[in-house]
């Protein structure tokens, strides 16, 4: 059960932060793109560690977990640069 949540938890993370590092890029924000490059690659480790001895359950958990960070990561990247 624990590995459900952390699968869950570091594929929102990490799918989020790539949507956010997208949109940094596209902007040309490169402090930003910077530090959102490192929390990535903490999340792959994490995810990679994970995922490595997971099943489908768990292929359903991360998928799951992608589309939602994908779409918490839009909607929080253009609510703060509307901000701005």
């Amino acid at each position: 059960m624990i590995d459900t949540i952390l699968l869950f938890t570091s594929s929102f993370i990490l799918v989020g932060l790539l949507g956010i590092q997208s949109k940094n890029v596209q902007q040309s924000k490169y402090l930003m793109a910077a530090v959102t490059s490192i929390f990535i690659s903490i999340s792959q480790f994490i995810f990679v560690k994970i995922v490595a001895s997971g099943n489908f359950y768990d292929l359903t958990v991360v998928c799951i977990g992608g589309a939602l960070g994908i779409m918490l990561a839009i909607y929080a990247h253009d609510r703060m640069v509307q901000r701005k």
